[in-house]
């Protein structure tokens, strides 16, 4: 791969303001933005994923957004082989490819590269289906604060995917998941050369900036975006609204 430009990625916490600093530099630069956002690949979420608007799109050219319906799974090995070809298609033109995120999984993914994961266990994973059954999902979640704490904390607790991965990691290879992904996150396996930006406010700032962000989105109609998406046929256990809404 090319390595003579590098990759610029804006990260850091819901609402502390990265769309709008990669859109400035986007546009100034006269490049194209690529969202790393596990809500954004997601049609018809619109206002609850706070996705772009048609004017900035039509500004600063954005990829991997709308790709897949709600019921569609979309994971980091899918995400790091849609964004590939973008990044290097960018950098074969001259331009400085801007990666704006939201989920760290996808840009350590692209950055990095993806651990080596075991293989998935079908007894094991039906376990934990039928444990869910029993239980509740919450019941999985405290069992991987226990034993995977660096994961747990990364998950929404109604991450049903996600969660149940972690512990058939765990439950088949004896090893946390965070510590499979560490071993392969190393600066020394860089897949491409990258300058990271991650943007902080304090955390006073921050939650006046997400409880600014809800209120607008509950006037913009966040209500009935959901009911529409319900109305259609699409459950709140869908994996792009399970997490999300």
């Amino acid at each position: 791969m090319s390595k003579a430009i590098p990759l610029i990625v804006i990260c850091g916490p819901t609402a502390s303001g990265k769309s709008e600093a990669g859109l400035i530099l986007a546009h100034k630069w006269k490049t194209e933005i690529i969202s790393a956002d596990s809500r954004l690949v997601y049609k018809f979420l619109d206002i609850g994923t706070a996705k772009p608007k048609k004017n900035e799109r039509n500004l600063v050219p954005h990829h991997l957004i709308d790709l897949i319906t709600p019921d569609e799974q979309y994971n980091a090995g899918r995400f790091q082989r849609d964004a590939f070809p973008i990044i290097e298609s960018l950098i074969k033109k001259g331009s400085v490819p801007i990666m704006i995120g939201g989920t760290g999984l996808y840009i350590k993914a692209t950055v990095y590269g993806l651990f080596k994961g075991c293989p998935s266990n079908p007894k094991i994973k039906s376990f934990l289906d039928n444990s869910i059954l029993e239980n509740g999902l919450s019941y999985l979640y405290k069992e991987l604060k226990t034993i995977d704490p660096k994961a747990a904390d990364r998950l929404h607790p109604n991450d049903k995917q996600r969660i149940v991965r972690a512990l058939e990691v765990y439950y088949s290879t004896g090893q946390t998941i965070s510590s499979l992904q560490e071993e392969v996150y190393t600066p020394a396996e860089q897949i491409f050369p990258s300058i990271i930006i991650v943007l902080s406010r304090t955390r006073d700032e921050l939650y006046r900036r997400i409880e600014a962000r809800v209120d607008k989105m509950i006037d913009q109609g966040l209500i009935n975006e959901v009911q529409s998406l319900l109305d259609i046929g699409y459950k709140r256990g869908d994996p792009g609204m399970e997490n999300h809404y």
